[in-house]
């Protein structure tokens, strides 16, 4: 078996993924997939959107938290953009009329 570790991009969770094989792009892990007791080899990809697999668990953490200062970041510019906005709104008068 191979260990990977496996993190969930925007959550606190990094899980020890026992693989069967991987290749350059995929893992592939046992897993029963519709809770049946029917256990099968799925393939994933070892990074997508929402999952991203790694040799460690230090990488895994390392990952998660650039995640997170990244969103950090992107909502402060948010936030910002958005008072701004607010500001912009506070600031306009009806027109006089003629």
């Amino acid at each position: 078996m191979i260990t990977k570790w496996r993190a969930i991009s925007g959550f606190s969770d990094i899980k020890r993924v026992e693989c069967t094989r991987e290749t350059d792009t995929h893992v592939f892990y046992i897993l029963d997939r519709f809770f049946r007791g029917d256990l099968e080899e799925i393939g994933f990809p070892k990074q997508s959107e929402f999952r991203v697999f790694f040799d460690s668990w230090e990488a895994a953490h390392a990952y998660l938290t650039e995640h997170a200062e990244r969103k950090a970041l992107w909502m402060r510019q948010d936030l910002k953009d958005t008072y701004e906005h607010m500001a912009e709104l506070k600031a306009m008068r009806a027109p006089v009329p003629t």
